[in-house]
C-alpha cells in the first residue's frame, strides 16, 4: 500500500518524464527508472 507521499512522488516522476513535455523518450525512461529506484530505497 503506497503512502500519499509515495503516490505524489510517482505522479511527479510521471509528469517529469512525460514525452509530451518535450523530454527525450530514452532520457525520460532512464530518469524514471532512476527516480523510481530511489523511491524503493
Amino acid at each position: 500500500m503506497e503512502t500519499d507521499r509515495q503516490r505524489d512522488f510517482t505522479a511527479g516522476v510521471t509528469w517529469l518524464t512525460d514525452p509530451s513535455r518535450g523530454v527525450d523518450a530514452s532520457e525520460a525512461q532512464e530518469l524514471r527508472r532512476l527516480l523510481l529506484g530511489l523511491k524503493s530505497v
